[in-house]
């Protein structure tokens, strides 16, 4: 009677011991999920904002030329200067 009983509880304790390492394989597996989800909105926040950033100096660098031309524009006009005008050259 004692080898049953010691069979029955070495056979309760591997169907407890397989289904502890099921449960602990599934949550390992969720984990993972979550983590390569959380992986994947990372680069994709990433690449928003490198092209935030990308657009954005490509905009100051647009408004600082845009400026500077202005701003010689309005020199070349306080200082009273004038297109240089050549004569028209007529072919024959």
């Amino acid at each position: 009677m004692e080898r049953v009983r010691t069979a029955e509880r070495a056979l309760n304790d591997a169907a407890a011991t397989a289904k502890r390492l099921k449960a602990q394989s599934r949550d390992a597996k969720q984990k993972l999920k979550l983590a390569k989800k959380t992986a994947r909105q990372a680069a994709k926040a990433a690449k928003a904002a490198r092209k935030n950033e990308k657009d954005a100096r490509r905009t100051y660098k647009k408004a600082t030329r845009r400026a500077a031309k202005a701003r010689d524009k309005s020199a070349k006009k306080a200082r009273g200067e004038k297109k240089i005008v050549t004569p028209r050259r007529r072919g024959r």
